[in-house]
Formats: structure tokens, sequence, C-alpha cells
């Protein structure tokens, strides 16, 4: 089986010498193909204020690029696109979202490489609402996943739910509590599997 990188991204510093630590430590484990990229990652490049909890210490998940948090401090802003313009890389079977609330925002600064990502897994949740994440709607990420070749399931405890075209129900923006979602190629083998989980 090939082995890939795993590319990890985080901006809060604490976490970031928590993550730095585990690498070192475990090299020769499970960590030792982990890249870490200090920066957040969203649809632009540059800089930005991120807002945390006041107590800051390491394993803190309570963080985001939107003031509802107390603390505040600077950080790097990189897209997906970005990232990997200049990278020769053929493709990424995996690309793992969990920004708490700023998850479309990510997926729209992938543009130009969801030619080479397979699959997707996000977080979709009361989270993105405005005011609190980056406002968009689960509606707008999964027809902009469509658009660049991806069907989209929600991932129930039993089932997965289609949230593609036919299927699509406007109660998905409101009504939606946590949960994960798995955008796939449309010509990805586990549609045939997951067919028989819808």
């Amino acid at each position: 089986m090939q082995s890939y990188k795993k590319k990890l991204s985080e901006s809060n510093p604490v976490n970031i010498k928590l993550i730095k630590e585990k690498i070192t430590k475990n090299a020769n484990n499970k960590y030792s193909n982990f890249v870490l990229v200090e920066s957040a990652v969203s649809n632009f490049t540059g800089k930005a204020t991120f807002h945390t909890k006041h107590e800051n210490n390491p394993g803190n998940q309570y963080g985001a690029l939107n003031p509802k948090y107390e603390e505040t401090f600077k950080v790097d802003v990189i897209s997906i696109d970005e990232y990997f313009k200049n990278k020769r890389i053929k493709e990424i079977p995996l690309m793992k979202i969990d920004t708490e609330g700023f998850d479309a925002p990510v997926l729209f600064g992938s543009n130009q490489t969801l030619n080479i990502i397979q699959a997707i897994v996000f977080e979709c949740h009361v989270l993105w609402k405005k005011g609190v994440g980056s406002g968009d709607t689960l509606q707008s990420a999964v027809e902009f996943l469509y658009d660049h070749g991806f069907l989209t399931y929600q991932i129930g405890r039993k089932y997965f739910l289609k949230l593609n075209k036919p299927y699509w129900n406007d109660l998905y923006n409101t009504k939606r509590q946590w949960s994960n979602c798995l955008a796939l190629k449309k010509d990805h083998i586990f549609h045939l599997k997951l067919s028989k989980l819808c």
C-alpha cells in the first residue's frame, strides 16, 4: 500500500508547540508521516486575527477567525490552492476539514486543487451560522463540490443522507445539528458501497 504524507494545519501557537513535541517524541511511529503547516486555512492567503478563549492552554480547540472569543493574536492564513500550487502532487486520497464553523471557506479555497482530491470529510453544524462561523450554507458547499465533480453525503449513525439534487431539501440548511459530511468524486468506488447505506 502506498504511504502518503499527512499535512496537518494548526494556527494556535500553544497547539503548534504541543504538536511539534508529539512529532519529535514519536518520530519513529504513527507521527512520522505528519508534516505540520503552521497556518490557519481559509479561502485567502495573508494574515488574520485569530480569536480564542481566555485560558489558551495546549490542546485548546476553542478558536476561530471570528470575534466570538476574548483573546486575540495575528496568524498566517493560507488557502489549499496556495499551499499546493507549486508542489508536484498527483493525488490527495483524503482531505479532512475540522475548523469549528469555517469548513466552507476551506473548501472554497481549494478550487484548483479539487481535481486531484478523491475524498473530503468535513464538519457541518450550527457553528456555520453567521456570527459564530463563516455564515456559509451547507447548500452552497454541496453545490460547489458538485460543480467540481463530487457527490456529498451527510454521515448518520446508521445511514448516509444524499445531499445533491434531486435529494436536496432546504431543511438541511436550517435544521442541522453536529454531523460530518463525506464528499466523493463521482467515479469513486465507494459510491457503490454507500448506495446500500442511503
